[in-house]
């Protein structure tokens, strides 16, 4: 099983829980790619489509996206611009609309998304955030749950679930992979 982790913007490969779990995954024998997106700062919508398409040519349809902050939008966006579905889709902290942040706004105004399109492709799919994150109002957070249809996990003082909010290890991640 392959699983492709996407950090967020101002991110890189291996941040907050990304390395832990990548290390976690491989001694079980799953095969990892966890890139460092390009122009992570400013990052470029199409761009960062374009990036996780060529990676998801070689990886195939044996394969969990997970995704950090806006990591999620664009693994949405590939979901709905594939024809090959994946088997799970974990969003942590996702994003699927724009809610009025500046830092993101640029990079979430480009389009919005077909949710029933990426439905078709999602295989599993689950949704992890704060009940306090600090950069995403909590109906923008309900709100990816409710057009993936899934019941979100919300974590008490989570926080963005990232390093910040102390989310150097991540077990409920790793058991929700495993378990897909």
């Amino acid at each position: 099983m392959n699983v492709l982790i996407l950090h967020g913007i101002m991110g890189s490969a291996g941040e907050n829980w990304g390395q832990w779990l990548s290390d976690q995954l491989e001694a079980r024998a799953y095969t990892l790619t966890m890139p460092t997106l390009p122009n992570p700062d400013h990052p470029d919508r199409t761009e960062w489509l374009n990036v996780i398409t060529k990676l998801m040519t070689k990886l195939g349809s044996d394969t969990i996206i997970v995704g950090h902050s806006i990591g999620v939008t664009s693994a949405l966006d590939y979901l709905e611009n594939t024809n090959v579905p994946i088997k799970g889709l974990i969003s942590v902290s996702g994003i699927f609309d724009e809610y009025g942040l500046e830092l993101n706004r640029y990079f979430l105004k480009v389009r919005s998304i077909d949710a029933d399109k990426v439905k078709k492709n999602m295989g599993k799919a689950f949704a992890f955030y704060g009940d306090d994150d600090p950069y995403v109002p909590q109906d923008s957070l309900q709100l990816l749950a409710d057009k993936l249809n899934v019941k979100p996990v919300i974590l008490s003082k989570g926080g963005h679930l990232n390093a910040t909010a102390g989310f150097t290890e991540f077990p409920q991640l790793l058991d929700t992979i495993l378990s897909i």
